[in-house]
């Protein structure tokens, strides 16, 4: 009886927690006016600097002309820019401004 009862509370807390977080990313697209991949790649930016479209479409699970799509739109809001990339001059890296 004592496990059935932790394994429901178990249940019912992961439920909780899933619903929580939903609520906080509709929040977060709400207030920003930014999907949730829009504000995953930001936040890719933010914490690890700047990346090749490449990189952020692996790390965000989207294929590459979706993720170039993305950083155009994000770059017409001023949200990114891309520079060269300084160890390979035929590719560019991609900023949060």
């Amino acid at each position: 009886m004592e496990q059935s009862y932790r394994r429901v509370s178990r249940e019912l807390a992961v439920e909780g927690l899933e619903q929580t977080a939903i609520l906080m990313v509709r929040h977060l697209s709400v207030r920003t006016g930014l999907g949730l991949t829009a504000n995953s790649t930001l936040g890719t930016l933010d914490r690890e600097g700047p990346a090749r479209v490449t990189a952020l479409a692996a790390a965000a699970s989207i294929g590459q002309p979706a993720m170039t799509e993305l950083v155009q739109r994000l770059k017409r809001q001023g949200l990114v820019t891309r520079v060269d990339d300084p160890g390979d001059g035929r590719a560019a890296l991609v900023t949060i401004t």
